[in-house]
């Protein structure tokens, strides 16, 4: 951990997303430029307003104790957590979007991801992304499954601090 203000600590956290019964990864599309300039606005995230989801957050290394996570307006904490390999830590979260409204055809909604470590640091980011309701299924799997979505972070993971992550990958 970071022992000084000036000193920046390099990890990862990675996000897996999936359907908490099937295990059906999230999908996204490609929308080009269509939405704004900004190329992580590029990929919409579908979500189905319907179901529970499982999101898996791997910390790597484990630089410090994952509090909790946010997606979109819920603050989630760990259901289960395990050491993982290479001195990494894995945390499970359940998280249920029934109160998530349906988009409307066209538009595309923006999903705060946050993780909160115990030192009162966080990382956060906005991603685009759409709500399906029932009747929308076959929506859900247009387009690339993703197998987690890397943030990479080089900050001062420092007391009471917010940062965005440094790169944002989807794989």
């Amino acid at each position: 951990m970071a022992e000084s203000s000036s000193e920046l600590t390099q990890f990862t956290i990675a996000l897996q997303i999936e359907d908490s019964k099937s295990k059906t990864p999230v999908h996204f599309k490609m929308d080009g430029a269509r939405f704004g300039s900004n190329p992580d606005l590029a990929r919409t995230l579908k979500f189905d307003n319907t179901i529970k989801y499982k999101a898996i957050v791997t910390v790597s290394p484990n630089v410090e104790h994952l509090r909790s996570v946010v997606l979109g307006s819920d603050e989630l904490v760990a259901d289960k957590e395990k050491e993982g390999k290479n001195d990494s830590r894995i945390y499970e979260f359940s998280w249920l979007t029934t109160g998530y409204s349906t988009t409307a055809k066209a538009k595309r909604n923006m999903l705060k991801i946050g993780f909160f470590f115990d030192n009162g640091s966080e990382v956060s980011t906005q991603v685009q992304c759409k709500f399906y309701g029932l009747g929308s299924s076959s929506h859900l799997t247009w387009g690339t499954p993703i197998r987690q979505i890397e943030f990479l972070c080089n900050i001062p993971l420092m007391l009471a601090q917010a940062h965005a992550p440094n790169e944002l990958r989807f794989k």
